[in-house]
């Protein structure tokens, strides 16, 4: 089968991303072999396409880090507000039982007193 440019161009990313026919694949190689012009164009799709490729990869990795940084910041000031709670429950506890204490010996003394 004999394409013409505008028909390989249009192949060229099925041809790239391994989606095309048995058929489609030699007839674009037999005219890459043949064409310069489509052959200089499938060589900068597939710079561009492994620049694109490579560019995603690094920013899924940046983001998952990114997100594997905030999750351990978050984990920390939720464990930082955690034991900060807990310390107060138990100063307002503390104080709550000393002043029942205070007052029972208070009004024990008014008793004796009295």
């Amino acid at each position: 089968m004999n394409l013409g440019c505008d028909i390989v161009l249009d192949c060229v990313s099925i041809y790239k991303d391994g989606l095309a026919s048995p058929g489609t694949v030699e007839a674009v190689n037999q005219h890459l072999k043949k064409c310069h012009e489509c052959r200089k164009y499938y060589k900068m799709y597939d710079s561009i396409n492994d620049i694109k490729t490579k560019r995603q990869r690094a920013c899924t990795s940046s983001s998952d880090e990114k997100f594997a940084e905030l999750s351990r910041a978050l984990k920390i000031r939720r464990n930082i507000f955690a034991a900060l709670l807990i310390a107060f429950s138990l100063v307002t506890a503390i104080s709550v039982i000393f002043g029942i204490i205070t007052g029972k010996k208070k009004a024990e003394q008014l008793k004796k007193g009295a």
